[in-house]
């Protein structure tokens, strides 16, 4: 964009010339909106520029964005960030809401150990002994991926558990990880205890295996 005034080049932003001073194409366009927008009152004076340039504050929401709504300043709205946290507790909520909890988690694998034993025990044949074993492979994962559904996971990935080492680190998540766990990331008192008791029996473990090897 040129100056009108004395023709040198200068912002299309630009209110003013920067050399002869005179006022640009868009500061006489900003003026002829606001006397479109806001026609003199009734008394003869029109409004002033300070008044015309208050924007609404309800135009400066993004509306079109899901999260939290931000204004101009960058600070977020006590509203919204009430709101944010609602839909937060509420996704938790609604995670946790179903599966099973830790303590039916454990009462069911014991029971199902108890059982299995007990059937194995009274099996009259080696087929009827496999039989009653892949019957309570079958239920365990069932009973996992109840808990990981309660957590928050993909109850599928308790397939894996099959895998050696892998079950051990399903069996800590079902064991240790509270309802929502996925979502909000956080473990309760009883969550870790648990941590801390798997920790302590990986670190004996390991020191163990480290004797054993360091015996000649």
């Amino acid at each position: 964009m040129y100056c009108t005034n004395c023709g040198v080049k200068i912002l299309e932003t630009a209110n003013f010339c920067g050399r002869c001073g005179s006022p640009t194409e868009s500061l006489d366009r900003i003026r002829s909106d606001i006397k479109e927008t806001h026609p003199p009152a009734e008394d003869g004076h029109a409004p002033s520029t300070a008044q015309a340039k208050v924007p609404d504050k309800e135009a400066t929401v993004d509306k079109s964005s899901k999260g939290p709504v931000v204004d101009q300043l960058g600070s977020v709205p006590p509203t919204a960030r009430t709101a944010a946290n609602n839909d937060r507790e509420l996704d938790t909520t609604a995670v946790g809401s179903e599966g099973i909890g830790r303590v039916a988690y454990l009462g069911l694998m014991v029971g199902l150990i108890v059982l299995s034993l007990l059937l194995g025990a009274a099996a009259s044949s080696d087929e009827t002994l496999l039989v009653t074993q892949f019957a309570a492979i079958a239920v365990s994962l069932l009973i996992a991926g109840s808990r990981f559904q309660n957590i928050g996971y993909n109850p599928l990935w308790v397939v894996l558990s099959l895998i050696p080492l892998v079950n051990l680190v399903i069996g800590y998540l079902c064991l240790s990880c509270p309802p929502g766990y996925a979502v909000h990331k956080k473990l309760d008192t009883p969550g870790k205890i648990v941590a801390t008791i798997f920790a302590v029996l990986i670190g004996l473990i390991v020191l163990s295996i480290a004797v054993a090897l360091l015996d000649p």
